[in-house]
């Protein structure tokens, strides 16, 4: 849960959706920093908070989407202890997939510690086939982020 002045600083920087993430000793590699993957592990928490917190669905198997590619360019280390902000938000929109874009900051002093991307297929994991975005979601979408992503 986010402060009021978290949520200030949220609005301020352009973002609409934060998870808050907790550093926890099984992510840190031998090395003493946060290992690369724990970061998609992150990535991932945002990703189903955010489409629960859109659509009200709590059942990721309901959420008919799969993970098509994910980017992540690592900027500073993190440590076990540190609290993240991991800032969500949609960018463009397609036929059968979209774009969420991350940002992870240091809760502390606000420091950016990463940014990543992932290509979301809408999917029917029964047909094992994509399928275009119903309508109503992408309008929830574009309510939440107030601006229009579809691709052109």
């Amino acid at each position: 849960m986010m402060s009021r002045g978290d949520e200030t600083a949220r609005q301020q920087i352009g973002w609409k959706f934060c998870l808050t993430v907790e550093v926890r000793f099984r992510d840190v590699d031998m090395f003493g920093h946060v290992n690369n993957a724990a970061y998609l592990t992150y990535i991932e928490s945002a990703r189903v908070a955010y489409y629960a917190h859109l659509t009200g669905l709590k059942d990721p198997r309901e959420f008919d989407m799969t993970v098509a590619r994910a980017e992540v360019d690592f900027l500073k280390p993190v440590f076990y202890g540190q609290t993240l902000h991991v800032y969500t938000r949609a960018g463009r929109i397609g036929n059968k997939s979209w774009t969420l874009e991350h940002e992870m900051r240091d809760s502390q002093s606000g420091e950016v510690v990463a940014r990543g991307s992932t290509v979301i297929v809408h999917f029917d994991h029964v047909t094992q086939a994509s399928k275009p975005l119903p309508p109503e979601i992408v309008e929830l979408i574009e309510r939440h982020e107030g601006r229009s992503l579809r691709s052109r």
